[in-house]
């Protein structure tokens, strides 16, 4: 089982701010987030090497 799987299956919720939010629905906006950073940072690390 991955990490998805586990947390769809135990039904956990973490308390941020005044409201709660099921696991799931943060490691996917997490993903969404760092997809494209990891994009761009290694885009800009491969154009300053090669120039």
């Amino acid at each position: 089982m991955n990490s998805l799987e586990q947390e769809v299956l135990a039904r956990n919720f973490v308390k941020i701010g005044s409201g709660y939010y099921w696991t799931p629905y943060i490691i996917m906006i997490a993903a969404v987030i760092c997809i494209p950073v990891f994009l761009i940072v290694t885009v800009v690390s491969y154009c300053k090497r090669e120039a």
